[in-house]
C-alpha cells in the first residue's frame, strides 16, 4: 500500500470542519508512514553537509535572535558558505528524529 493510499490533501479553514471530514488518523487506519527522505538519482554526486551539531550560530537566546530579526534587502554575488547552506537547510525541513509513526522535523510539517 502507498502511503498517499487512503489520504485527502486537507485544506479545512476552521476546526469544526476539519473534525467532521476527519475521523481517523493515518496511526488508527494503521497507514504506513511516509518515507522520511525522497528517493534521489544514486548517479550524482552528493556533499557531505555540516552536522547541525556543528554548525556555529552564536551565543544569543532564541528569544534575542526573534527580537532583533529584520529583512535584509542588499544581496552581493558571495556564495553561501558550506556550513550556512547546511544550516538553511536543517532549519527548514531538517529531521530531528525518526520514530515509528513518522518523523519530528525542525519545522511543521505533514510527515
Amino acid at each position: 500500500m502507498s502511503y498517499k493510499d487512503g489520504r485527502k490533501f486537507l485544506r479545512f479553514y476552521n476546526r469544526e470542519n476539519y473534525e467532521t471530514e476527519i475521523t481517523d488518523s493515518d496511526q488508527t487506519k494503521k497507514l504506513a508512514k511516509p518515507p522520511a527522505e525522497l528517493d534521489y538519482d544514486k548517479n550524482i554526486s552528493l556533499i557531505d553537509l555540516v552536522s547541525p551539531e556543528d554548525i556555529k550560530i552564536g551565543s544569543k537566546s532564541f528569544t534575542e535572535v526573534l527580537n532583533g530579526r529584520k529583512s535584509h534587502r542588499k544581496f552581493t554575488e558571495r556564495p553561501l558558505t558550506l556550513e550556512q547552506l547546511s544550516f538553511l537547510l536543517w532549519a527548514t525541513q531538517g529531521v530531528k528524529k525518526e520514530v515509528k509513526f513518522g518523523v519530528f522535523r525542525t519545522v511543521p510539517s505533514a510527515s
